[in-house]
């Protein structure tokens, strides 16, 4: 229990430390406009929300970018320790979170911090269930049919946070984007 405890202390410190760099080295590197929109495509919602951009190409886009997300998660979860395989993703996580707070919040102030908070929500709810599935999945240790069961499971939960990040979240971010600044 003990060695339990060591581990998530670990895995806390790994998390803050990710907020804290991605933070930092976002304020570091991109001091003006024009490097922030080089980094971030920070109006792709609302050219999705406005129709130039397909919606049922944006969900297959991400069904290619986050499915390559969660193969490199699995790979990192099934082929290294417990430690590194919920380490990495993590603290990647958290390093790129903090860089999109840091950015919304010097491209339109403090505001950007609530718009940053649309931009994950809801489908990073599905994408933290999906994990915490593999999370429950690296607890048992244990290969059989009904982890495969979960994997399919987690796949289906992966692929569901696609689709409410192409059809749902970007009207609800061009909404409350609209809402909050006006723009």
């Amino acid at each position: 229990m003990e060695q339990n405890q060591k581990v998530y202390q670990i895995w806390k410190v790994i998390f803050f430390t990710g907020i804290i760099l991605g933070a930092f080295l976002t304020n570091l590197f991109f001091k003006n406009e024009a490097g922030i929109s080089e980094l971030w495509n920070l109006d792709r919602y609302r050219t999705i929300a406005d129709g130039e951009l397909p919606q049922k190409q944006y969900f297959i886009f991400l069904l290619f970018r986050r499915g390559k997300q969660l193969l490199g998660i699995l790979l990192l979860f099934f082929f290294t320790n417990r430690f590194i395989g919920i380490g990495v993703p993590l603290f990647l996580f958290s390093f790129s979170t903090s860089a999109l707070f840091a950015l919304e919040t010097m491209r339109i102030g403090i505001i950007g911090i609530l718009v940053s908070v649309v931009y994950l929500i809801p489908h990073y709810f599905v994408y933290g269930g999906a994990l915490y599935g593999l999370f429950q999945i690296g607890e048992k240790q244990k290969k059989d049919y009904q982890m495969l069961l979960q994997l399919i499971c987690i796949i289906g939960i992966w692929g569901l946070g696609c689709y409410i990040e192409a059809y749902w979240n970007p009207t609800l971010v061009q909404k409350i984007t609209m809402f909050l600044i006006g723009k």
